[in-house]
């Protein structure tokens, strides 16, 4: 891995532009010597500013970035595995024990990065990872905002932990409407910081959803919501 990563990095020039991405997707990401993680940030960013963009960005357009060029999706996943380490709760955690209090449902996970949660919960549910980049082939790469490639009515849960990014950011929870069941619920785990609460809550509920329960925890709100038969909810490609 190190000898390939030399190689990509060769092609970077001396202010940082990526002539081509790496090929390999491999988490996290290990460079030989300093220098090349140097370069790697300085055309790439910190974890902060990769998110912001992210965040910034309609989900189409950051799908095509992520495909042409994997590497930021590989970095900002490697810094995310390092900032977990000293996270007091963890929702991927709580959403893995949450989800193993019962079997034999069917769980999609939404922006599922490294597909921890369908690792954890293997022999238990049946769960479907999606994402931007494949990090191996039990991944389904797609845009989770522009369409989940299942059938109507077929998920018992659905999954957004820490995945609900973008400016069309809700339109996923209009994907994951469609796809789930109508017994059907939402398990969300966003970050608190700068969020109006009752505008968030709202949002989820007009994507067609009744919320059962919400709750701060350390720097998180979990929202655990059901799919509601008599809400449609907003259309994609609709705002409220």
């Amino acid at each position: 891995m190190a000898k390939k990563l030399t190689h990509w990095l060769a092609r970077l020039t001396d202010d940082g532009a990526l002539v081509r991405p790496v090929k390999e997707i491999r988490i996290p990401l290990v460079f030989s010597d300093p220098s090349e993680e140097v370069k790697v940030r300085k055309h790439y960013g910190t974890f902060s500013t990769m998110n912001s963009r992210w965040n910034c960005s309609r989900s189409s357009n950051l799908h095509q970035q992520l495909k042409t060029d994997p590497t930021a999706f590989c970095l900002y996943h490697s810094d995310l595995a390092e900032l977990r380490k000293g996270w007091v709760v963890d929702p991927l955690q709580e959403a893995i024990d949450f989800l193993s209090k019962s079997e034999g449902q069917v769980v999609g996970d939404f922006g599922c990065g490294q597909a921890q949660l369908a690792d954890a919960l293997r022999g238990k549910h049946t769960v479907h990872s999606f994402d931007h980049v494949a990090v191996n082939e039990t991944v389904t790469v797609c845009d989770c905002a522009e369409h989940v490639p299942l059938a109507d009515d077929v998920l018992d849960y659905a999954v957004f932990s820490l995945s609900l990014m973008g400016t069309n950011r809700y339109e996923q929870l209009s994907e994951a409407k469609r796809v789930l069941k109508a017994t059907g619920q939402v398990l969300i785990w966003d970050p608190t910081k700068d969020r109006d609460l009752n505008a968030y809550t709202l949002e989820i509920e007009s994507r067609g959803f009744k919320v059962l329960e919400q709750q701060e925890n350390f720097k998180w709100v979990h929202t655990w919501a059901i799919s509601d038969p008599s809400n449609p909810g907003v259309p994609k490609g609709e705002t409220t």
